[in-house]
This record gives structure tokens, sequence and C-alpha cells, in this order.
């Protein structure tokens, strides 16, 4: 399931960003910002960013 927030001239779809993507057509984009369920978390070298 897709939800979408208008912010202004933008639009923010919130979901899975395989079913999101598929969704738009093509050229549309200008950025894609999304968050993958790492397997085994990375060290990016800062404090307290893995507990």
């Amino acid at each position: 399931m897709i939800h979408v927030e208008h912010i202004g001239n933008a639009n923010l779809h919130i979901g899975d960003c395989r079913e999101a993507l598929a969704t738009l057509p093509d050229g549309c984009i200008q950025c894609c910002v999304t968050s993958p369920p790492y397997w085994g978390l990375r060290d990016y070298g800062v404090d307290g960013q893995i507990e």
C-alpha cells in the first residue's frame, strides 16, 4: 500500500519502494530516498549508532 503526502509542490510517496516506483511514469523522478532493511548493521564510525 502506498500513501502519498502533498508538501508544497512536492509529493512524498510512502511505502515499499518496489511498489511505489512501479506506479510512477518514466522520467518523473528527481530524487528517490530509501531506507533499506540492512542485513547486519553497518558501522559508519559514529558513536551510539549501533546498539
